[in-house]
């Protein structure tokens, strides 16, 4: 993450002078005594009550907190800046969320303290803006990848295609922001006829990708829990920024957004470290792709399992020409079709009994259920 100057944090967001405000509030203040501040803060009383950290580092904090007017209480995450100079990352996330409300896929934004607040109101227990965020219980796209390659088993098509699904929805959302009220009921994305935003997260990688649970009652999310975008601090978008010179390639955020996913299913296919090829491959169709190691000629073997289907999908999504990058509207509609529709019959008969129901509920149950931790 790129450290900002206070001038910068102060002139980002239209001039206000939000800047100053978020550092004279968390400048005395360092990770030395924080457990404690947030104990104080979130104790008998508040809505909520602090349970633990969950992650930590130089320039912020995330922490488990329980919403104490649920009965049982609901397990939420807090986000606060830890230095004053990304603050103004929190401040995007927290505007770009408000777009965001009510989208299936995208993490939701529960409750927040934003920088014109911190205007208004002294916090001594714990100063500065925050975010209150939707608790995903099944960890990191990173963790499961970590898990799955520990155990040296591939994943089957049927979780990959439902993955992939969860992939295609947080794009349409993405283009489309729902723009719902605070504590909109979460809705499946959905393409439109309208021009998409130009929104781009900027940020897609293993660690942004989180897995909620199942939900018997969504047919795409009965069978493998669902996956949420997050982090939303290197947002651009027209609509956070009026300034176009502040959003360098403003209308590639589509096709931006959807190479970074297919990035991220590539290398859950392959197991592939983080650098891939830069040298582009062609496709059988003929067009030149960025998916090199899904179509060299030792892919042909190496990956024969791999519903070609969803092989040919991944490779448009990152064709080199733009042009050739697949319609949302049809790629939803196919991929929710594939994803809800395949059956172990489908596949060949040396695949056939991983991708029986059954077999993906024992696949979902040792590599998320029985892995996560307690909340």
């Amino acid at each position: 993450m790129k450290r900002k100057t206070r001038e910068e944090c102060r002139s980002r967001h239209g001039g206000s002078n939000c800047g100053d405000t978020c550092w004279k509030q968390l400048d005395p203040y360092s990770t030395e005594g924080l457990e404690a501040r947030f104990k104080k803060r979130f104790k008998g009383g508040s809505d909520y009550k602090f349970k633990g950290f969950v992650g930590q580092g130089a320039y912020g904090v995330t922490a488990l907190i329980h919403d104490t007017k649920q009965c049982p209480p609901r397990p939420l995450i807090i986000k606060r800046a830890l230095a004053a100079d990304v603050v103004d990352d929190l401040e995007t996330e927290i505007q770009a969320l408000k777009l965001f409300r009510g989208a299936a896929h995208i993490v939701q934004m529960i409750d927040y303290r934003d920088c014109k607040a911190c205007e208004k109101v002294s916090d001594r227990k714990l100063p500065g803006p925050y975010i209150v965020l939707d608790y995903l219980e099944n960890g990191t796209f990173e963790d499961f990848m970590e898990r799955v390659g520990e155990a040296k088993v591939r994943v089957p098509n049927r979780v990959l295609w439902f993955i992939m699904l969860c992939f295609i929805r947080a794009l349409a959302g993405l283009a489309w922001p729902a723009k719902g009220e605070q504590g909109a009921e979460s809705q499946l994305e959905e393409s439109s006829s309208e021009d998409p935003t130009g929104y781009a997260h900027n940020d897609l990688h293993t660690g942004n990708i989180m897995f909620g649970g199942l939900d018997p009652e969504v047919e795409e999310h009965s069978l493998v829990p669902l996956c949420k975008i997050i982090d939303f601090g290197s947002a651009t978008s027209r609509e956070l920024f009026a300034d176009p010179d502040a959003t360098p390639n403003l209308l590639q955020g589509q096709a931006s957004n959807m190479e970074g996913l297919a990035r991220i299913m590539m290398r859950l296919i392959t197991g592939e470290a983080k650098r891939l090829p830069d040298r582009p491959a062609k496709m059988p169709s003929g067009i030149e792709t960025d998916a090199t190691l899904l179509f060299v000629p030792a892919a042909k073997f190496r990956y024969k399992w791999l519903d070609e289907n969803l092989r040919d999908l991944i490779g448009n999504m990152m064709a080199r020409d733009h042009q050739y990058r697949p319609a949302l509207d049809s790629t939803l509609q196919g991929t929710l079709e594939r994803a809800t529709n395949l059956r172990s019959k489908d596949f060949p008969e040396e695949i056939r009994e991983e991708e029986r129901t059954s077999a993906i509920q024992a696949f979902v149950q040792r590599f998320f259920l029985d892995a996560r931790g307690g909340n």
